[in-house]
């Protein structure tokens, strides 16, 4: 590869200036302050009387997800207990899909880096990428596959974040049929639901899972939904015969959760960092509005420039193809293989496309600046840099924001301006001075 220095870059955008900006502090809907993740797992559990489906000495399989749902540790840690004290005989399998680069190894390191190790939980894990071909669908005519551990044992248990999907719509999106289909269904179930189309992707997934649930004994499903934090806001174990009825109502408690961008129009997004482990597509497109499959949509977002990727995503940056502009030490990170055999299985070739490479934070923010078609001064852009999607509860925004921003009943301005200040190499290093609020 030819490389030469960035100084011919560095000149080019020299004279764009970067605008001051005010912190907002955001009231995002938040799970109750004391909410106790291990009792209501066993509550809920109790309450509804699924473990009196489980006999004495039957194996169990759950399954642990490749997102970083919040306390998924501990909520897998509970429901072995509660299942070893009924006598059962609970393991954890790794229901990840294509994730973790579509290897036993991978998906055993994302286990572990959430806390999920044999040690930790009372119980055997399992990663095998082997699946078992289990029958297939009377509608369709589409094959069932269940990981080979999963497909052996006695009992499955879905246990899944409900959520709105990055990429398509339905009564059904991310959730307990999801995970019935594609988490434990490995590489082959998600390959197959993805090769259909993200248009008939809320249809497939009710589909296989349908199958799954008719002629698997699924005693009862534990939904998990978190709020804009990524805290856990509820659990609830929906028995076997319900999830179909039940996970619809609970996607819509769910988008209640869903913090939003708080204005219709952003001419740039600077992002802080995106990954795995905040959005299945590293941005969430329902904040930021743009999706590849599902295209652009409030708040219409002209340009995104992304200054890292998260430690937790493993060097995956599957979805950077939604950015416009990344720095040179994010593009460093990327590990290609982990990244291009998830874009495969979703059938998401954008999602890999690899963005242009700044020299620093100051460059690839002065790059999204200038390629705006007659953008006039820089303090006449609408712009809000964010952590990331998952974070926002609070954020900083240019002056023509200000305005909307202090009439927004939900949003808090900071009285005062600060300027990003940037190191050598044009690096982020902090903030001019320390925002004050009224």
């Amino acid at each position: 590869m030819f490389d030469s220095s960035y100084d011919a870059v560095k000149a080019a955008l020299a004279h764009v200036a970067m605008p001051p900006f005010k912190k907002v502090r955001y009231e995002v809907p938040l799970a109750p302050p004391d909410f106790n993740v291990r009792e209501a797992v066993r509550r809920t559990v109790q309450e509804q009387g699924v473990l009196s489906r489980i006999r004495p000495g039957q194996t169990v399989a759950l399954s642990a997800s490749s997102r970083e749902i919040a306390q998924q540790s501990l909520i897998l840690k509970t429901l072995a207990e509660l299942l070893q004290e009924r006598g059962a005989r609970p393991f954890i399998v790794a229901a990840m899909g294509s994730h973790g680069g579509a290897t036993a190894e991978g998906q055993m390191a994302l286990m572990h880096s959430y806390g999920i190790t044999e040690e930790a939980m009372g119980c055997p894990l399992y990663a095998s990428m082997n699946v078992k071909l289990l029958g297939t669908t009377a509608a369709e005519g589409l094959p069932v596959y269940q990981e080979e551990n999963a497909a052996a044992a006695d009992h499955i248990i879905p246990v899944g974040r409900v959520k709105p999907h990055t990429d398509f719509r339905g009564p059904v999106e991310s959730g307990l049929q999801k995970m019935l289909t594609i988490g434990f269904g490995k590489q082959h179930g998600a390959s197959l639901c993805h090769q259909r189309g993200w248009a008939r992707m809320s249809a497939t997934v009710q589909e296989v899972a349908g199958w799954i649930l008719d002629h698997r004994s699924v005693p009862f499903g534990l939904a998990i939904i978190e709020d804009s934090l990524h805290k856990v806001a509820m659990v609830e174990a929906v028995p076997g015969e319900a999830i179909r009825r039940r996970e619809p109502e609970l996607l819509a408690i769910a988008r209640g959760f869903v913090p939003k961008i708080p204005f219709d129009k952003v001419d740039i997004l600077f992002v802080d960092e995106l990954g795995k482990d905040v959005s299945g597509a590293g941005m969430d497109p329902n904040v930021t509005g743009r999706s590849a499959v599902l295209g652009q949509s409030a708040p219409f977002i002209d340009r995104i420039a992304v200054r890292d990727l998260t430690k937790k995503t493993k060097h995956n940056a599957a979805g950077i193809g939604n950015a416009d502009v990344i720095t040179r030490r994010l593009f460093d990170q990327i590990d290609l293989p982990a990244t291009y055999v998830n874009v495969i299985t979703s059938h998401d070739a954008r999602g890999g496309m690899l963005p242009p490479a700044m020299p620093g934070d100051l460059a690839a923010f002065r790059y999204a600046i200038e390629s705006l078609a007659d953008r006039g001064d820089p303090r006449d852009l609408r712009i809000m840099w964010i952590k990331s999607t998952s974070a926002l509860r609070e954020f900083y925004i240019s002056p023509p924001l200000y305005a909307e921003a202090a009439a927004h009943r939900a949003l808090e301005l900071s009285a005062n301006e600060a300027e990003a200040c940037f190191d050598a190499d044009g690096d982020f290093t902090g903030w001019n001075e320390e925002f004050v609020f009224a």
